[in-house]
């Protein structure tokens, strides 16, 4: 308001000033009154606006304070409400990318072995493989073996079967079939005090099964000497025979074949095997004090 009023004094002055001058020309004076006026009509555009300006900062200052006035501070922060209930699901968003494979984890323990399965399907027949080298050759079964002992050999034994010098004895080898033919003689010895003797076969040392059951053993055999007849003989008479086998009961009442002997069968395992002739007196009969045998004689057949 006071720059207002400064201006209007101005204005005032300026207006006295000019009319003072009253000698000065008339076109001179109108210029110069113009040029005044229009210079404080502008000072005082100027004016106003400056002080309009003014006005409304003071408004907008009181205003404010007002506000200011009216509104309090600003107190504190509550306490947190509840929760409210939870909204809709919303649809499910479109499958993202695959991420990048992570790293291969540790091997685990390797678990129990599971039940065998089911045997597959016969595959297609391979081809043939080559030859394979030639196996040993497998033991052949012996040709008949024999032999003899010619000289006469003696023995005192009635409970079971000696061994006496020269057996006669053979080896063969048993094809597998198992199946051998046996075939033996001795002549009888006409000396006195000899008496009835028998022969039995041995294989390996051990009694050959099969053969027949003698009256020194069980005394119910039907052939002199202990069991395991082969053949018996006769003792302390002419008869030279020779006598053998096989062992069948002859009108002499003796178990053996008077003559050329003939084959009986036996049944043992295959493989290599040593036979022999063994020798037993029997006093049962023709007295005597020992048996004598001379030209002994063994034939062994192996049969496939």
């Amino acid at each position: 308001m006071k720059r207002f009023a400064g201006v209007l004094l101005t204005v005032v002055l300026g207006l006295l000033l000019i009319g003072a001058p009253a000698q000065a020309a008339p076109a001179a004076k109108k210029k110069a009154t113009t040029c005044v006026a229009k210079k404080a009509k502008k000072a005082s555009r100027a004016a106003a606006t400056k002080a309009a300006a003014r006005r409304a900062k003071c408004v907008a200052a009181k205003k404010k304070a007002r506000a200011k006035l009216k509104q309090g501070k600003t107190g504190r922060t509550g306490a947190r409400g509840p929760a409210g209930p939870k909204g809709d699901g919303g649809a499910a968003g479109p499958a993202g990318q695959n991420g990048a494979p992570g790293p291969t984890g540790a091997a685990g323990q390797t678990g129990d072995t599971g039940a065998p399965g089911a045997p597959g399907s016969r595959g297609p027949e391979g081809p043939e493989g080559p030859q394979g080298p030639e196996g040993p050759a497998a033991p052949q079964a012996s040709i008949v073996r024999y032999a003899i002992a010619p000289g006469i050999v003696t023995t005192r034994l009635t409970s079971g079967y000696e061994q006496l010098a020269g057996g006669p004895e053979v080896t063969v080898v048993v094809p597998q079939s198992g199946t051998i033919q046996v075939t033996a003689s001795a002549e009888a010895v006409d000396e006195p005090d000899v008496g009835d003797g028998a022969v039995s076969l041995y294989e390996d040392g051990v009694q050959m099964p099969g053969q027949a059951s003698g009256q020194a053993g069980d005394g119910v055999g039907l052939c002199y000497g202990p069991d395991g007849v082969l053949f018996d003989m006769p003792g302390g008479f002419a008869l030279a025979g020779p006598f053998g086998t096989p062992g069948a009961m002859g009108f002499s009442g003796y178990c053996s074949t008077v003559g050329a002997p003939g084959p009986v069968t036996f049944q043992t395992t295959g493989g290599r095997h040593t036979y022999e002739l063994r020798y037993a007196f029997d006093c049962a009969c023709s007295g005597g004090d020992h048996a004598a045998f001379e030209n002994r004689r063994l034939w062994v057949n192996p049969v496939p």
